[in-house]
């Protein structure tokens, strides 16, 4: 299939060995002569690519996001999320939560169903990829941590609201990718980026009601934000 690796010899490994890594990362849909069967000419039978399961809050436990019952198809320690999955959040019995008990949260793509809500209380979520929000994101504590570079595909929505928010060096998390992006912060900014994007599809507003510290890595003339917004009682 596309997502296994060309071995030899066929007689024993057939199709190709299974690439986990290159299925978590894989979008394809495409059917494929197996590359791994390729020795013999022929190829063998014409076969999909192997996909890994998506990775779903199921949410049938409780709101604990550390709770592995509440997750389904996540490859990290014990079926809970990992850097390396596309997660996705809908409406379900109990809405997730991460909290100081959760310690550090990790996820690729996060998508927030409309309708769904995450709350963050406490802890930190690291984001590898797309933040994706059609729904509800609340933090009143923690730090959301942009690890990676978005890939085009983010977008943040009137319901973003972030406490502490972290960019790496050299990430870009897109928020100015998409026009009407707000980016709504409690309390403080770091960004360590100096190629973090700043055009004008996309507004920053400092809302807190307390004191507020931001923090940028760009200076001289190049601009952290394209649009701000400083709403403070």
């Amino acid at each position: 299939a596309i997502s296994a690796d060309d071995v030899a010899p066929v007689e024993e490994v057939g199709n190709g060995r299974l690439n986990l890594a290159g299925a978590v990362a894989s979008t394809a849909t495409d059917f494929v002569q197996p590359a791994g069967a390729g020795a013999l000419g022929e190829g063998g039978p014409i076969v999909e690519p192997y996909v890994a399961a998506a990775c779903v809050w199921v949410g049938n436990t409780s709101t604990a996001w550390e709770n592995t019952a509440n997750w389904s198809g996540c490859t990290g320690v014990g079926g809970l999320p990992s850097a390396a999955d596309n997660l996705s959040i809908g409406s379900t019995t109990f809405a997730p939560t991460i909290s100081a008990s959760t310690g550090t949260a990790f996820v690729r793509d996060l998508t927030i169903a409309a309708g769904a809500t995450l709350t963050q209380t406490g802890g930190t979520l690291e984001v590898w990829h797309d933040w994706k929000n059609s729904g509800t994101f609340t933090g009143t504590g923690g730090t959301v941590q942009f690890r990676a570079n978005a890939g085009g595909g983010a977008f943040y929505t009137t319901g973003s609201q972030f406490y502490d928010v972290v960019v790496d060096a050299a990430v870009d998390p897109g928020f100015d990718g998409t026009s009407g992006n707000q980016v709504q912060i409690a309390h403080d900014f770091v960004n360590n980026s100096t190629t973090m994007g700043a055009g004008n599809a996309g507004t920053v507003v400092f809302n807190g009601t307390g004191a507020q510290s931001v923090y940028s890595a760009k200076v001289g003339t190049a601009a952290t934000f394209g649009n701000l917004t400083v709403n403070k009682p």
